[in-house]
């Protein structure tokens, strides 16, 4: 079965690189950056902005008109939660998404899922599947439309595209990604060497 890499970096390595990457990342990125408050957001957008100069390069990349980055002809994504930054870039459209497994889930697991939700990890399970998608396919999360998506591990249609879809665990964080192809695929996670 085909492995995925999946780029992955830990606020710590940020914080124990920041003046690297303060010269490194673009200049929308420090302003970004600067614009935060809070010191792990500050770390989080210098993370991504990181990730968009190293595989990327912000020459080139616009945004659609729900906020998701596009560059043509490269495929990329990421996301961030609490401690960590996720990173893909394929061939094909993709959508990553990671989320820190927490306990208070119940309020939002009335409005957001049809399905029943069992506990935490199963709520952590299905959401990041469809943000992976949501993601995958542009559009951002739509509550309306995100209670409608059914999504599990493996194939789905949506939208009359083909989508493959799978998830790991890792140190209590579900990291799920969205692929438009109907290949499967297990994901393997990287951490990212910063050798700025």
């Amino acid at each position: 079965m085909k492995e995925i890499k999946v780029k992955i970096l830990s606020v710590d390595k940020i914080k124990e690189k920041l003046d690297d990457l303060l010269n490194y990342v673009s200049i929308d990125r420090i302003n970004k950056y600067m614009s935060y408050k809070k010191e792990n957001d500050k770390l989080l957008t210098l993370g991504a902005g990181y990730f968009i100069k190293k595989y990327i390069s912000s020459d080139g990349i616009y945004y659609n008109e729900f906020n998701k980055p596009l560059m043509k002809d490269i495929f990329f994504n990421i996301s961030h939660s609490n401690r960590y930054v996720v990173f893909i870039k394929y061939e094909k459209e993709c959508g990553i998404d990671i989320e820190e497994v927490k306990d208070d889930t119940k309020e939002i697991s009335k409005f957001s899922f049809k399905e029943t939700i069992l506990d935490s990890m199963d709520f952590y399970y299905h959401w990041t599947l469809k943000e992976s998608l949501c993601k995958c396919v542009g559009s951002g999360i739509n509550l309306d439309n995100f209670r409608n998506i059914k999504v599990n591990e493996g194939y789905t249609t949506y939208q009359d595209n083909k989508y493959y879809l799978n998830t790991i665990v890792y140190n209590n964080y579900f990291i799920s990604l969205c692929i438009k192809d109907e290949e499967p695929f297990v994901i393997k996670v990287e951490d990212e060497i910063i050798n700025q």
